[in-house]
């Protein structure tokens, strides 16, 4: 039986915890000026290797092909109760101009060549952004964390990707764009 003194800590610390994880998640700012070691390598040893089918299951169902879901965090409610991937907010080929239900705003387009480069088109108009590089896309997915170090809308969910998984959704984004 929980006494009604355990049961005010457990609440004072979840109440706690709540608040550490709202205030101290990390907001991130390159510090290397946009040095991205990746590019270095070059994008096709980054791909080598990727599975274009497991980046297209991740990428429609918000699974793997073995079956195992991505974790998620945040977004709206529905995706993480009823799975989806990233076409279940940015459309078939990554194009995006929809509005998620419970979102208020139009998704942008997430190919690979929309997001690494510096113009797109989104809402029926020519939008500049700071280009994504691998390393600031995977801030994004993790972190809600845009190139500019602003906070991305809170419909994004994070999604926690293992390396190999992070680099087939990649080689996906990158397909659907060509």
């Amino acid at each position: 039986m929980i006494t009604f003194q355990r049961a005010y800590m457990y609440n004072t610390w979840f109440a706690l915890f709540l608040l550490i994880s709202i205030f101290a998640t990390p907001v991130f700012a390159d510090s290397d000026s946009g040095h991205d070691e990746t590019a270095e390598k070059g994008m096709d040893e980054f791909f080598k290797g990727a599975s274009q089918k497991n980046g297209w299951s991740i990428f429609y169902e918000g699974m793997t092909l073995q079956g195992k879901r991505i974790e998620i965090a945040g977004g709206p409610h529905w995706l993480s109760m009823h799975g989806g991937g990233c076409a279940s907010c940015h459309g078939e080929k990554g194009q995006g101009g929809f509005t998620p239900m419970m979102c208020n705003k139009k998704t942008p387009p997430i190919y690979l060549k929309a997001l690494m480069g510096s113009e797109h088109e989104h809402n029926g108009m020519k939008e500049k952004h700071t280009p994504y590089t691998i390393k600031t896309i995977r801030r994004a997915l993790e972190f809600s964390i845009n190139p500019a170090a602003e906070r991305l809308d809170p419909c994004m969910p994070k999604w926690y990707l293992w390396d190999d998984d992070f680099r087939d959704l990649l080689f996906y984004l990158k397909m659907i764009g060509e």
